[in-house]
């Protein structure tokens, strides 16, 4: 039995490698950049003493990173900015990680093969579960080998770690129950995810009150009361081990029972007819994308308010020349004024929907992999007509995702009477558009030429690029290995003008590349998985 299994958890680690690798590489650089940035500028006590004071105490940044504890060492700020923010990407790893290894398998028909051969249900969901604690133990490596290179202590780094890690093994126990209950991998990840957005939002209610009880309720709030790097509390680890534990069993009880590609809750077998956007495959897609690109703008309005209203508070404070030339190497932008800030942290807009680019481009894959395209061109069906429709759905979501978060930033600092326009905030929004237009041509032309590797081509593209930016320009890189990365010629509007000049050369890139691509999907064959 030991070889079945073996070979479901090297399936798992494998078809996981490239988010895990992604995922990684973002909690690797978010974790360095902050312990290296914060030592070299604040090396100062009372230039941390005058942080804690003037913005940690802030509540808009209570809302986005959560309670920080002992924010005048590296380590506690480290906990505070970096653990604030992964701690809800270790979530979603787990979401994702879980769903991918389970439900989508039975969706695509896999899991009755893996079944037919010498393998027990349980043993293959034990198999399942292996090969997702692997792609976890990938984000404690990277995570505790970021802050040991920011030069923070062995010990606390491995704790640090920990706690990612145990809100992302939480998570899978989440998404392993809700694989179970829901007949769709749609229903089990909207589900989870659910879930998640209710635990970040009891984590603000408890941050931004006098309700820190609320705390110990929530995985996110374990996290926070772990205190990395500042009297760790290594007891707490309690619970969401406990809790990983529960979750588990009971999924496994769960899978153990039903048939399998069933739920326990029941698919709706008859509805009312709803045919508006069933009349093209183009319509179609528009139908299946529409929650998913939904729920993209709604997450990146929420969090775009609240980039807004910290920027004002950012005003208010005395900034350390140690800072003033961190900021330099970054654009050189004035971070005193609403709009500086804006202008440095919309990067974390575009690497965000880069992310839902490289979503929306491998779903177009999954309808080759399971095999619809060939029922659809077997139709009157052209696929030029198919790809056409899906760049067109693709590029107005991210659109609609780009500008959300330029309005949203703009009212933020609107209602908190910072010195930026609402149109400015536009702007931002507009500058984003044409990388991200060359991340969509890119991915039309790896899917295109390399179909099987296309997408984790375009995820490295994403994330690499963005990794390469930061380290980049925190180690002073010269300009000419600085340009490799695309995001290298995003100007920070709009504490500066659009660079036109590199935007309509990204724009064309765009546009050969999804002509190039396009050209070569029409003739080449389709490939499954």
């Amino acid at each position: 039995m030991a070889g079945p299994r073996s070979a479901i958890a090297h399936r798992v680690v494998a078809d996981a490698r490239t988010r895990a690798l992604s995922f990684s590489a973002l909690f690797f650089a978010v974790v360095w950049a902050n312990a290296a940035g914060y030592k070299s500028t604040y090396p100062r006590p009372e230039d941390r003493v005058k942080l804690v004071a003037n913005f940690a105490d802030n509540k808009a940044a209570r809302m986005l990173y959560g309670a920080g504890h002992d924010l005048v060492t590296v380590g506690g700020y480290t906990a505070w900015r970096a653990g604030g923010l992964l701690a809800v990407f270790a979530g979603l790893f787990g979401i994702f990680a879980a769903t991918r290894a389970m439900r989508t398998e039975e969706d695509a028909g896999r899991s009755e093969l893996v079944l037919a051969g010498a393998v027990t249900r349980t043993g293959a969901f034990v198999a399942s579960l292996t090969g997702i604690a692997v792609t976890l133990a990938g984000l404690w490596v990277a995570t505790t080998l970021a802050a040991l290179a920011g030069g923070l202590p062995l010990r606390g780094s491995c704790f640090f770690g920990l706690v990612l890690l145990a809100v992302a093994a939480v998570y899978v126990a989440v998404a392993a129950v809700t694989n179970q209950v829901f007949p769709t991998r749609r229903g089990a990840l909207g589900a989870a995810a659910l879930v998640l957005g209710i635990d970040f939002l009891l984590r603000i209610v408890a941050d931004t009150t006098d309700h820190f009880f609320v705390h110990w309720f929530t995985p996110l709030g374990w996290a926070e009361e772990m205190r990395a790097f500042s009297g760790s509390h290594a007891i707490v680890v309690v619970l969401p081990v406990v809790s990983t534990f529960v979750l588990v069993t009971d999924a496994g009880i769960l899978h153990a029972r039903r048939d399998l590609g069933g739920a326990y809750v029941a698919p709706r077998d008859s509805a009312t007819a709803h045919t508006r956007l069933l009349s093209s495959p183009f319509a179609l897609a528009v139908r299946l994308d529409r929650i998913t690109i939904i729920s993209w703008v709604l997450s990146i309005a929420a969090f775009a308010l609240v980039i807004g209203t910290v920027a004002k508070s950012v005003e208010q404070l005395d900034l350390p020349q140690s800072l003033r030339d961190q900021i330099t190497k970054l654009g050189g932008i004035d971070i005193t004024r609403a709009k500086g800030y804006v202008g440095l942290t919309f990067v974390i807009f575009v690497f965000a929907i880069g992310l839902f680019v490289c979503g929306q481009l491998a779903a177009a894959r999954d309808e080759e992999t399971t095999h619809r395209l060939e029922t659809l061109f077997a139709l009157p069906y052209g696929r030029e007509r198919w790809l056409q429709g899906r760049v067109v759905v693709i590029v107005a979501g991210t659109a609609a995702c780009a500008m959300t978060a330029g309005a949203g930033v703009g009212l933020g600092v609107l209602v908190t009477h910072g010195h930026m326009t609402f149109a400015q905030g536009l702007e931002a929004g507009v500058n984003v558009l044409p990388i991200e237009l060359l991340f969509i041509g890119a991915g039309v032309l790896f899917l295109a030429f390399a179909p099987r590797l296309g997408i984790g081509l375009l995820y490295g593209l994403v994330v690499l690029g963005f990794v390469w930016e930061l380290f980049g320009a925190l180690l002073s890189f010269p300009s000419w290995l600085l340009d490799v990365s695309p995001y290298h010629h995003l100007a920070p509007s709009p504490a500066k003008p659009i660079a036109v000049a590199p935007a309509l050369v990204m724009m064309a890139i765009a546009a050969v590349t999804t002509i190039v691509g396009a050209a070569r999907f029409r003739h080449r064959d389709l490939a499954g998985d």
